[in-house]
């Protein structure tokens, strides 16, 4: 049975839903030993301890430092990777930091480390496959579904449109369904009702009939949340941009486990899973559309029907626990004996042994780092604390 560790910046939806529950399945089927944590806390004991390392969405100095210690223990390295960090659009919020040469030199470096891409995205597989000596498409699990398959009734006087996503979707709802949105509730009146979860568009002042419910970090508050909600409908506007395409349907398995029938952008990678007035709408970017989907779906209820019971099959098809763990058996060495393959890797890699600053007042120094929300200010500040170290270590050691 393999020892796996898996690590993580900070404990997000990519961690928790793409890697930890996941892995947590395994445990407890008996395939393997399990140990999760940040990135902050691992020793090289940790390492030592792993057969196999996870390294959920790398990009920093310090997470490059991690992945070099377990390539100079011989550790089966899986990267870990549910956005394409290397073409991050100028307009998120982030991408000064992924835009950075050294931060993507880092990535790729990490990458040329590691011996297996797990990714949700062919896409992603499609433009980094070639480093990895091995590629996983594993898709996500869908812990929002209800078991019982109980399909609420169609005949309901009111309905209920919704949409759940982060904060920086705001800007682009306003752009593309602000005036939409004001067009319906003057048409239908008392018969429509608007929840926004997590993002907060400026159209929500124009409503007269509409709630907010604020986003929640931690995850298991979020499932709670979305267990709640009883949308009849759910929107799902995405831009189309070499950035987004890669992204996952996270909003697909979201609405359909709750039993909302979901109106899509005709983009990737919505339009890679939903089949037109089968599983779902498909909506061309443009407001006329999008209004005519919306009333099309208001209107129709068997076709709400319809579409929210062929999705729901189509979830427990595909996107079970018991699914995702045979497919992450199947692509990844999880019970196997591991073959390690670095004759790969595009860099010319180091021969030295490498060992993680893991003293304690370094430890206490990087926790305090990372609390900052300012992650620019984060990575100067690391960037400064890393120079220091490297002294330290020089005086301690003499190199």
């Amino acid at each position: 049975m393999n020892n796996v560790l898996a690590l993580t910046m900070e404990y997000m939806p990519s961690f928790d839903l793409g890697i930890k529950e996941p892995l947590l399945k395994l445990k407890n089927s008996g395939y393997i030993n399990l140990r999760y944590m940040r990135n902050r806390e691992a020793s090289s004991k940790d390492i030592d301890w792993c057969d196999i390392l996870v390294c959920c969405r790398f990009s920093h100095f310090y997470e490059l430092e991690i992945v070099e210690y377990a390539f100079s223990r011989n550790k089966y390295i899986v990267y870990f990777l549910d956005d394409d960090l290397i073409n991050i659009p100028p307009l998120i919020r982030s991408n000064g930091i992924f835009r950075q040469q050294r931060t993507q030199k880092t990535i790729r470096k990490i990458m040329s480390y590691s011996d297996c891409l797990w990714s949700s995205s062919q896409l992603i597989i499609d433009r980094y496959g070639y480093i990895f000596s091995q590629n996983a498409h594993i898709q996500a699990v869908s812990l929002l579904l209800d078991k019982t398959k109980n399909i609420p009734q169609q005949n309901k006087d009111k309905i209920t449109i919704g949409f759940s996503g982060g904060i920086g979707h705001a800007e682009y709802i306003d752009y593309l369904l602000s005036d939409v949105l004001v067009e319906i509730e003057e048409i239908y009146k008392e018969q429509v009702y608007f929840e926004f979860f997590g993002a907060k568009p400026s159209l929500i002042n124009r409503l007269s009939k509409v709630k907010y419910i604020p986003m929640t970090k931690d995850y298991d508050e979020y499932k709670a949340a979305m267990m709640s909600l009883s949308w009849d409908i759910g929107l799902a506007p995405l831009e189309s941009n070499y950035f987004t395409a890669c992204k996952y349907h996270n909003k697909f398995l979201e609405y359909a486990s709750r039993y909302m029938a979901g109106i899509y952008s005709d983009v990737p990678p919505f339009n890679l899973v939903v089949k037109n007035e089968v599983n779902g709408l498909l909506c061309d970017n443009n407001p006329i559309s999008w209004k005519n989907t919306i009333i099309k779906l208001i209107e129709n209820k068997d076709l709400r029907y319809n579409i929210i019971n062929n999705a729901n099959e189509y979830l427990r098809q595909n996107n079970t626990e018991e699914e995702i763990e045979k497919q992450l058996i199947n692509q990844i060495p999880f019970n196997r004996k591991i073959s390690i393959n670095n004759s790969i890797a595009i860099y010319n890699l180091p021969k030295k042994n490498y060992r993680i600053t893991n003293k304690k007042y370094i430890k206490y120094i990087y926790i305090i780092l990372y609390e900052f929300e300012n992650y620019q200010m984060h990575i100067a500040l690391c960037n400064i604390v890393r120079r220091i170290f490297n002294k330290i270590n020089r005086l301690i050691y003499g190199k």
